[in-house]
């Protein structure tokens, strides 16, 4: 898989993650019978974009490989950590470890992108 799609594939997993965090979190939408599969949702996109930070560390060893994946495993962990520990109809457990999980899974996307922009102005 090219690295273009992997980064498009984690862009789209942490705005799901970022869309649920802001319906349920600032908006306050109750999500009723559909929490469960807000909660899988958001487990998966963490996932995705923890195994892709990893994936794309494990190719190029650079600074911001290294942070995108510190950032995304810590990311993923906070998350799921909320999502497991939430009652009810909850999506999260834990409102701070939801904010620290969302906001590290953006910093994720932001910090492999950067660091993919740099890639390609050396090789420019």
């Amino acid at each position: 898989m090219n690295f273009t799609r992997s980064f498009m594939i984690m862009a789209v997993a942490e705005g799901v993650a970022l869309a649920v965090y802001v319906l349920a979190q600032l908006a306050e939408i109750d999500f009723g019978s559909a929490a469960i599969a807000a909660q899988i949702a958001v487990v998966v996109a963490a996932a995705v974009v923890a195994i892709v930070a990893f994936q794309a560390w494990s190719h190029r060893n650079t600074p911001h490989t290294i942070c995108a994946m510190l950032l995304g495993l810590i990311g993923g962990a906070s998350l799921v950590s909320s999502v497991f520990t939430s009652q009810g109809d909850d999506i999260y457990g834990s409102a701070p470890m939801a904010l620290l999980g969302t906001m590290a899974l953006v910093a994720t996307v932001a910090v492999t992108i950067v660091g993919a922009s740099r890639e390609g102005q050396k090789a420019s």
